[in-house]
């Protein structure tokens, strides 16, 4: 009686730390910039929920000295390469946000989660910004996306870090180019939860055996 009460309590203690140090990363969109060494050069991540009636802030690099600029004019005006990070199929909406959509190469409508934007190989000021979903700039930049200068690239987000850097031309970085990751969306503690749920739930039912 006692070791099923003590394995009892052990799982749900499982369940509570599981679940609670999932929910610190969950939703936490990354954007890594590595040197041709894989030095890391910049490394910032952007949690959930968002700042204040602002929105989520953004994450950005620049060199020094380089005022970041607005990304929907880097996009339309300047011909920086922008990518869509998009929701992956059957993907519930997060409660209280709007959907944003984007325009794929076939004219079908998609769900965006991030996007992030780079000046590399342009005559602007170099520059990447990552513009979460909380990011008051992604439903401006989803809108303006049939102006941009150069076509947008749209890759499902699955919770990696993924290498962006052909499509957001790291190899014309700072000091003899760069490589760029950016991480959207780290997947919900739901999942982890059902585990420690479920682990619980048999060893109740045992108990009761």
């Amino acid at each position: 009686m006692r070791k099923s009460i003590y394995a009892f309590s052990a799982a749900a203690t499982f369940f509570t730390m599981a679940s609670g140090a999932l929910a610190q990363t969950a939703n936490s969109d990354r954007l890594l910039i590595v040197d041709s060494t894989g030095n890391p050069i910049f490394d910032k991540s952007i949690s959930e929920p968002g700042v204040g009636t602002a929105g989520e802030l953004n994450a950005v690099f620049t060199l020094p000295g380089v005022t970041p600029g607005d990304p929907v004019i880097l996009a339309t005006s300047g011909g920086a390469h922008v990518v869509f990070l998009t929701e992956p199929a059957g993907e519930g909406l997060v409660a209280g946000e709007t959907p944003i959509f984007v325009r794929d190469a076939a004219g079908n409508s998609v769900q965006v989660s991030d996007a992030i934007v780079s000046t590399f190989g342009t005559t602007l000021p170099p520059q990447v910004q990552l513009i979460s979903d909380g990011s008051l700039e992604l439903q401006r930049l989803a809108i303006s996306q049939p102006n941009f200068q150069k076509p947008a690239f749209l890759l499902v987000e699955d919770g990696t870090l993924q290498d962006l850097t052909v499509q957001l031309d790291g190899a014309h970085g700072p000091n003899g180019g760069v490589k760029i990751f950016a991480q959207s969306d780290l997947p919900e503690p739901a999942s982890v939860s059902m585990i420690g749920l479920a682990a619980t739930g048999l060893l109740a039912r045992r108990r009761r055996a």
